[in-house]
């Protein structure tokens, strides 16, 4: 798979473009497409949908070499203090399920506390992890909403970021103060994208109110997606998806032999 880097230097390399020639046609500055080839930073979400557009690349294929771009144990475009400082506040969630201090993770990355006063409590540090991922996610998923079955969006697109993540993920959802606050703001954030794309559909008439099958459908699909992360040794996400589909799909009495 493609990083991001290596997929806009071919595009530029396949339609002889100057990095100059380049940002012309995606309206922004020579120094920006210089930026991305040097990873200094990353396209926009609407310039990224304007490559699609423009080079005839489906957007998923885009979105998969932007998430291949991003290490799982390393933030991109935070300073090295940061970065150490997130490794050893998620170091000390692994070592202990109790919330550590702020001075105990910046001794635990060998760090005075007033060298990066960007992180003022210990909840930006956390928040600061998990926004980075769901950026990632929400990004993805809000750029593909033409689609018939959000579960193979969910299949080819989010599983590989989380994959990515899967070191810090999986303490993320092991862990009791982090899975708390974790489950709750990805049930908040995926309720909200699961009414708009199922409120385009009427759907069979049932008993059961729509948002209370909203609500269910979001949980199970957040229960599948914990359990597979948390395994010992996960399964690739080539390997999951097919059991992702069918789990999703499959009511879970029919998942048992009686």
């Amino acid at each position: 798979m493609q990083s991001l880097v290596e997929l806009l230097k071919h595009i530029r390399k396949h339609h002889h473009l100057t990095q100059s020639q380049l940002a012309e046609q995606l309206f922004v500055s020579h120094q920006a497409v210089s930026n991305w080839e040097l990873e200094k930073s990353q396209p926009s979400l609407p310039t990224l949908q304007l490559i699609s557009d423009t080079f005839a690349i489906p957007i998923t294929e885009i979105i998969k070499a932007t998430s291949e771009s991003t290490n799982t144990n390393d933030f991109k475009f935070l300073s090295p203090e940061k970065n150490r400082i997130i490794k050893a506040y998620v170091s000390l969630l692994a070592k202990n399920d109790n919330q550590p201090t702020l001075l105990e993770v910046y001794l635990e990355a060998g760090l005075d506390e007033l060298s990066v006063p960007e992180f003022a409590s210990i909840t930006d540090i956390f928040d600061h992890i998990t926004s980075q991922i769901d950026n990632e996610i929400l990004t993805t998923m809000t750029i593909t909403d033409n689609i018939s079955d959000p579960f193979e969006l969910i299949a080819d697109t989010v599983l590989p970021i989380l994959y990515q993540h899967n070191t810090t993920l999986k303490i993320l959802y092991m862990g009791t103060y982090a899975h708390g606050k974790w489950i709750k703001f990805l049930e908040y954030e995926y309720t909200k994208w699961a009414t708009q794309f199922l409120n385009s559909f009427q759907g069979q008439t049932t008993s059961v109110p729509r948002s209370f099958l909203i609500e269910l459908i979001v949980k199970w699909t957040l229960s599948i997606v914990s359990t597979w992360l948390t395994q010992p040794l996960p399964d690739s996400p080539a390997q999951f998806k097919p059991i992702f589909l069918k789990l999703t799909k499959t009511a879970p009495h029919d998942l048992f032999v009686l």
